[in-house]
């Protein structure tokens, strides 16, 4: 048996992206359905904990900043552009998370996911010691000798 609650991507552009939910059961079709409502009815009732707030960007990079420093086993603090995601049909070319994070001095960050050629270019100038330096400088000579053929 197995059951799957999806809270789907409100800020997409339909309307049949809201949340859903799949129950399996070993045969047993108006038991699915049975714990499917169960499921959905609770999440009506928890409606407001599923509702993304909001917070600005200078504040929620500010509050990462000054949130103490992880211990083993704690996950990463994640900042990242809610509507730009390639998951949602984002291009991934923004980068105002990216330039607050800069702004306000964080250090130990890690970016992810942004399509922007020339800012890789960049990068890579800017960092001739990175240990990361030679992995894209070598990415980039490879697509730029894909790119020729």
């Amino acid at each position: 048996m197995a059951a799957s609650l999806f809270t789907g991507f409100p800020h997409a552009d339909i309307t049949n992206a809201g949340l859903s939910a799949v129950v399996v059961t070993d045969g047993d079709a108006q038991l699915a359905e049975e714990l499917r409502d169960e499921l959905l009815g609770r999440a009506w009732v928890e409606r407001e904990a599923f509702v993304y707030k909001l917070e600005p960007l200078q504040r929620s990079v500010s509050r990462a900043k000054t949130m103490p420093p992880s211990q083993p086993g704690d996950g990463p603090i994640v900042l990242l552009d809610h509507y730009d995601n390639c998951a949602s049909g984002g291009t991934m070319d923004t980068t105002v998370v990216l330039a607050e994070i800069l702004r306000q001095g964080l250090e130990d960050v890690a970016a992810f996911a942004i399509y922007d050629p020339a800012a890789v270019q960049q990068a890579i100038a800017a960092a001739p010691t990175s240990p990361c330096r030679s992995a894209a400088r070598s990415k980039c000579r490879r697509s730029r000798a894909r790119a020729r053929r």
